[in-house]
């Protein structure tokens, strides 16, 4: 719960619960979609998507930004799980589109 987390002086509770309602559903359905896009070599289109799901991972370790949690050490392999799989997802996502411009024909690479 957000009660846990020390209070930052610039955002109230209520912004940062409400932020969290909206991104989190916004973000999951833009790695769905990536990932669907993905699946079906539609790569220009996928990457952006799958980048900007790698930002519930990446902003994970946000909860350090007021303070240290008062939550079980569970909690803080969870986020900092969930920001290694946000640099992994960025990570995949360049290096596939790396790959992607190496293999492609001549007249059809990525750019």
């Amino acid at each position: 719960q957000i009660e846990h987390y020390p209070r930052a002086g610039w955002v109230g509770n209520e912004t940062i619960k409400t932020s969290i309602l909206v991104a989190w559903p916004v973000l999951t359905a833009c790695g769905v979609f990536g990932f669907w896009l993905y699946s079906r070599r539609r790569y220009i289109a996928a990457y952006p998507l799958l980048a900007a799901y790698a930002l519930l991972g990446l902003a994970t370790p946000g909860h350090f930004t007021a303070g240290n949690p008062h939550i079980p050490p569970f909690w803080y392999a969870t986020i900092f799980t969930d920001a290694a799989l946000g640099i992994a997802i960025v990570a995949f996502a360049h290096w596939s589109a790396v790959m992607a411009r190496d293999v492609a024909p001549r007249d059809a690479r990525v750019r």
